[in-house]
């Protein structure tokens, strides 16, 4: 659950952080970077971080908005726990939805995505 929490904090600090100091468009991190960024960090880095509050952040945000009834993610990994799970799924996502090499491969789009697509809610597993 701390660690649910520091993600989530995380997460959210570097989303608004940017947007407190400067009122230009919302930024991303751009697809060449992030992804790169998969193959190189080790773990207990700042992407992984992110990435986890991203997915964290994503399960929060469907419970809240439904009330509790349905999750956008079920019974999924910790991001932080297995990186290379994590990486696993990234990676097979981006190929199975055909976005390697794609500018629309938006990280903060991708991996709560990427996190349903592997942990679909209501299906037997």
């Amino acid at each position: 659950m701390r660690r649910l929490l520091l993600a989530a904090s995380a997460s959210l600090a570097l989303a608004v952080a940017p947007a407190v100091a400067d009122p230009s468009p919302p930024r991303h991190l751009p697809p060449g970077l992030w992804i790169d960024m998969l193959e190189t960090s080790p773990p207990d880095t700042a992407i992984w971080l992110y990435i986890s509050g991203l997915v964290n952040g994503a399960i929060t945000g469907s419970l809240a908005s439904t009330g509790g009834a349905q999750p956008l993610i079920c019974g999924a990994h910790d991001p932080m726990s297995d990186v290379e799970l994590t990486r696993q799924i990234l990676v097979a996502y981006l190929v199975t939805a055909d976005l390697v090499d794609n500018d629309k491969a938006i990280l903060e789009v991708v991996a709560p995505l990427a996190f349903a697509w592997a942990y679909p809610c209501g299906t037997a597993t």
